[in-house]
């Protein structure tokens, strides 16, 4: 089986990808398509399913793709303003999957962008054709049961999700790595 992980930038999506990756059955492609320099995951020979996790951008549209694979999960972000600034830190500090501390300055430029991004995602996948999950609904409301559903892996172990660490801390936090 074939499965898309399309998502919204900073969505939570690559730790998503490598609690899917923990699974011997499952081997994880991180954007083949949008960015072919991206590393994967290890490749394991013995793997029944594949799931390709591409990130939405406006450059590479997907739409075309979509229809290739078996069962498809679009994850968004329902919290812009926290998705934005996410997204805004990674774009000017080149730091897409470490801990930082935000601080970049907006300007309405960035933000209309991005408005935009998120508006066209939402135009063209944000629907009844495909299974969609929030950032929200994943992380806070125990939304991976759905996932696991949507699927109908049993095998799929939810008792280690999440695998990662959330990557925005407050200045009054302690780093965690």
């Amino acid at each position: 089986m074939k499965i898309l992980l399309m998502c919204e930038p900073r969505t939570g999506s690559n730790n998503l990808a490598s609690w899917f990756s923990l699974h011997k059955d499952i081997n994880v492609l991180i954007e083949p398509i949008t960015n072919p320099k991206s590393i994967s995951m290890p490749f394991k020979k013995e793997a029944k399913y594949l799931i390709v996790k591409e990130t939405f951008n406006k450059n590479t549209l997907l739409y075309e793709y979509v229809n290739e694979f078996d069962k498809v999960i679009i994850l968004f972000r329902e919290d812009f303003k926290n998705q934005f600034e996410s997204w805004l830190n990674a774009k000017k500090t080149n730091n897409w999957d470490k801990q930082y501390i935000f601080n970049a300055k907006s300007n309405l430029k960035d933000e209309l962008f991005f408005k935009s991004l998120k508006d066209l995602f939402k135009e063209n996948f944000l629907n009844e054709k495909y299974f969609n999950i929030s950032y929200e609904e994943l992380y806070y409301k125990n939304g991976i049961n759905k996932i696991k559903e949507y699927l109908n892996l049993d095998f799929l172990n939810i008792d280690n999700w999440p695998v990662g660490i959330k990557y925005r801390i407050n200045k009054t936090e302690k780093k965690l790595l």
